[in-house]
Parts: structure tokens; C-alpha cells; sequence
């Protein structure tokens, strides 16, 4: 049952390793509904690598994720309002005086 408590996104336990190598190890987040996530950090952190492991552009080696609290299968093709802002495409010198 929603409340207006219960986040629309879960994510638990992502992890994500390349040659053997962890690169992401056990990620928790949630976002509320309505709410709004920013990663920070420095360039080669993993917070676009974080974001496209969740919306299944990646495969993962560990993920429970559910949506509006249904659990969804890695790499199902639930996810479909969602949305990827790369860190370069807000940033102020792409914008134009007026």
C-alpha cells in the first residue's frame, strides 16, 4: 500500500564489477515519490555507471530494485519513465546570453 512515506524507487545491494574488479559494492538508495536524486562526485566515480545499472543498460552482478513497490527482474524492460541528465548537458557554458 503507498503512503505518502513509500519511496516510488528502491534500490538495494547493486554491485557491479569489471575483470573482477568491484567498482560499485552494495548500493542502497530510495527516492520518494515525486522526489529527485543527484549523484556528486568526481569524474570516474561511478554515478553515471550507478545510473545506467539501474535503468538496465548495464548488466549488474547484484540488483533489487522495485518500482512504485513492485519488484522488478534485472534487465527487465520495466523501466520506462525514467530519465538520464548527464552531468556536461547542465552545465552553464552551454548556455546562451539572451
Amino acid at each position: 500500500m503507498n503512503t505518502p512515506d513509500t519511496p516510488k524507487i528502491v534500490v538495494e545491494g547493486l554491485c557491479k564489477s569489471f575483470d573482477g574488479e568491484a567498482v560499485l559494492d552494495g548500493i542502497d538508495l530510495s527516492i520518494p515519490d515525486g522526489g529527485s536524486l543527484v549523484l556528486l562526485g568526481e569524474s570516474g566515480s561511478g554515478k553515471t555507471l550507478t545510473l545506467k545499472c539501474i535503468m538496465g543498460l548495464i548488466r549488474v552482478q547484484f540488483l533489487v530494485l522495485h518500482l512504485a513497490e513492485r519488484h522488478v527482474a534485472p534487465h527487465g524492460k520495466t523501466v520506462e519513465q525514467g530519465g538520464l541528465l548527464k552531468q556536461h548537458a547542465a552545465t552553464a557554458q552551454h548556455l546562451v546570453p539572451l
